[in-house]
């Protein structure tokens, strides 16, 4: 038996937001600003200072508020025996 642990940052810069979540940077800006997602500047005098998220936030919305998909996301390939079209056996 293993243990699995899984860790996700506190607080995270968009670049980390995008690799743990798949949100886009505007997205996140828009959420941010909306106020669904709490943000800070870690340099508020600085135009140039980098944004931080909070990872918590961004998650609650994901479960609570993202829109549901329409349809499946991926169309099925595979036949009924799991083999790909056109597949040497």
């Amino acid at each position: 038996m293993g243990i699995i642990i899984q860790t996700v940052p506190v607080w995270g810069t968009a670049s980390v937001v995008r690799a743990l979540y798949g949100l886009p940077a505007g997205k996140l800006r828009e959420l941010a600003v909306s106020g669904h997602v709490r943000a800070r500047k870690l340099d508020p005098d600085s135009r140039s200072s980098r944004v931080v998220y909070r990872c918590a936030d961004i998650g609650e919305w994901l479960d609570a508020e993202a829109p549901i998909p329409g349809g499946r996301a991926f169309e099925n390939r595979r036949g009924a025996g799991g083999a790909t079209a056109g597949a040497v056996k």
